[in-house]
């Protein structure tokens, strides 16, 4: 695969395996992932040594979703208050619905004990 600088992956299932793989240590990754999430990317850390077979895929999109405004100082806010979407298509701003303060959605993205590997 030809990673480009406007591929843009993110989420916990790539970028903490990642980061554990490139300090020499070989991880196991435990989540959750929607139908919307690429299989290219699983692929990307199966290639690299990781392994994903503990990495539960759902049949919907994943229903937490995280907001973040990246502020010039380089701060950011979260969640992305409506104020700096507003302006945008209903589209874009159904993109930025960030769901964290509903608790009730917060367990429909997590793994559960029943998806712990036991080896």
């Amino acid at each position: 695969m030809n990673v480009t600088s406007s591929t843009r992956w993110a989420g916990t299932p790539f970028g903490r395996p990642w980061g554990a793989l490139t300090c020499g240590s070989t991880q196991r990754v435990l989540t959750v992932v929607g139908n919307d999430y690429p299989e290219t990317v699983l692929d990307v850390l199966t290639d690299a040594g990781l392994d994903v077979s503990a990495v539960k895929r759902i049949d919907r999109s994943h229903p937490v979703r995280v907001t973040f405004a990246h502020i010039p100082d380089g701060s950011r806010i979260q969640p992305v208050p409506a104020y700096m979407i507003e302006h945008q298509p209903a589209a874009v701003r159904a993109a930025f619905v960030d769901t964290t303060s509903q608790p009730d959605v917060l367990p429909l993205g997590a793994p559960t004990a029943d998806d712990i590997p036991a080896d």
